[in-house]
């Protein structure tokens, strides 16, 4: 049995050495020559527009929501150092909200690709759910007025010219 393995790796050396040195060949020749597309993701920015017309119009104002969407792309593996969240542009309209909760707001966005038409195969976002969730609040101004709270007192020696005033002597929040 010893023999058997000793002469496995003993007999033939120079073609087995040979055989291993032009399989690594082909293997770094076919592997330079193609470029499969493999996937990435991509986290682009969103763009919240009409914030201002919300607030004018609606008196509501936008608290927060998500920062970023994640694109799915498909590239090829040497495109992908081009890829970059640039090649995307993605926007959302507050004014086409809907929900009945303040707190959960349904708006749509809109993704597009701005660029990159020599690096990306194919992308997607959104299949199924073309929304995101933000929160929202409605907008109310009061007015208080500004009083003076003594408290404690001054020394007997103390003069004032005038007594202290306050400007302005209505805020509004």
């Amino acid at each position: 049995m010893k023999n058997r393995i000793k002469r496995l790796f003993t007999t033939n050396i120079g073609w087995k050495i040979a055989a291993v040195f032009i399989g690594i060949i082909i293997w770094a020749v076919l592997s330079n020559t193609q470029d499969p597309i493999t996937s990435r993701t991509v986290n682009v920015p969103i763009t919240y527009l009409n914030e201002n017309k919300l607030l004018r119009d609606e008196k509501l104002v936008f608290l927060r929501g998500p920062e970023t969407v994640t694109i799915n792309v498909d590239v090829r593996t040497s495109d992908i150092r081009k890829l970059s969240a640039s090649l995307f542009t993605c926007t959302a309209d507050l004014i086409d909200h809907s929900g009945g909760d303040l707190s959960s707001q349904r708006i749509h966005i809109d993704v597009s690709q701005v660029g990159g038409s020599d690096v990306i195969v194919d992308w997607s976002y959104y299949r199924n759910d073309p929304n995101i969730t933000v929160s929202m609040d409605e907008y109310i101004e009061k007015t208080f007025t500004v009083m003076l709270k003594q408290e404690g007192s001054l020394p007997e020696e103390t003069l004032f010219q005038n007594p202290p005033t306050f400007t302005p002597e209505k805020i509004t929040v």
